[in-house]
């Protein structure tokens, strides 16, 4: 279909794609905000898991396609859990070293959490 509409028609494609992301970004964070106020829970940490949905959500369902087409479901459940594990790792990590490097105390607790 793009092939046939041309440069114009694919710049207005393109256009009317980022409108509809700018205004679903924008109902994703006051939908995200008005969450937060009505559990109790910080803007950050409801930061932190749309995140970490947004992340995980698009390779478990690719996963699932891929599994439930004739793929192996070893390597599915492999696939799923070892992303889960390098995400919750590497968040883990980059937030122990962000902390420490705004705050030197805390990076004497790093050795003992080893």
């Amino acid at each position: 279909m793009l092939e046939t509409i041309g440069l114009l028609g694919n710049i207005l494609v393109l256009l009317i794609a980022i409108l509809i992301l700018d205004k679903a970004s924008d109902l994703v964070i006051n939908n995200a905000v008005k969450i937060a106020d009505l559990t109790g829970f910080g803007k950050t940490t409801i930061g932190f898991i749309l995140v970490a949905m947004g992340t995980t959500l698009p390779e478990l369902s690719v996963t699932i396609f891929a599994a439930t087409t004739g793929g192996s479901v070893e390597v599915a459940i492999g696939n799923v859990l070892g992303s889960c594990i390098v995400n919750i790792c590497l968040i883990l990590g980059i937030a122990f070293i962000l902390t420490a490097l705004k705050n030197p105390s805390c990076s004497q607790v790093a050795p003992m959490l080893a």
